[in-house]
């Protein structure tokens, strides 16, 4: 994301086609966006729809990329943040600084998904999202 953003004057990915961008002009390989914890699916990993039109200046505790369901260029916010890769205790999220942590499930709701700091949609009580099987 960053490799990207060094490229487009700071700018992260549109989140409509931040998987294809980074594919495209950033050369990432595809099987990087797969969690080791889940083998089904192109990626893994969702960007969070308010970094629309920010980049590396957003705040550095913000979400930029979080585990979701497996699918291609998905994005959103917490609504679609699970921990089903690794056994419902918590996920993996990268943020706009560019460290990742693993999150564990109780603590979702000291992350920070706005600029203003405020949640973007509402979380599950348990503060993430169990995959239904499919």
């Amino acid at each position: 994301m960053h490799a990207y953003a060094n490229d487009y004057n700071g700018r992260f990915p549109i989140p409509a086609r931040w998987f294809d961008l980074l594919s495209e002009h950033a050369q990432v390989a595809p099987e990087a966006f797969r969690c080791r914890g889940r083998d089904e699916g192109p990626c893994n990993y969702g960007m969070n729809t308010s970094l629309e039109g920010l980049g590396t200046s957003a705040p550095p505790d913000m979400v930029l990329l979080y585990e979701t369901f497996p699918a291609w260029n998905q994005r959103d916010g917490p609504q679609l943040l699970i921990v089903d890769n690794h056994q419902g205790e918590g996920c993996n999220v990268l943020f706009v600084d560019g460290h990742v942590e693993f999150v564990e499930t109780g603590s979702s709701q000291q992350l920070r998904w706005t600029v203003d700091g405020s949640l973007q949609g509402d979380l599950p009580s348990a503060g993430f999202q169990r995959a239904s099987p499919r």
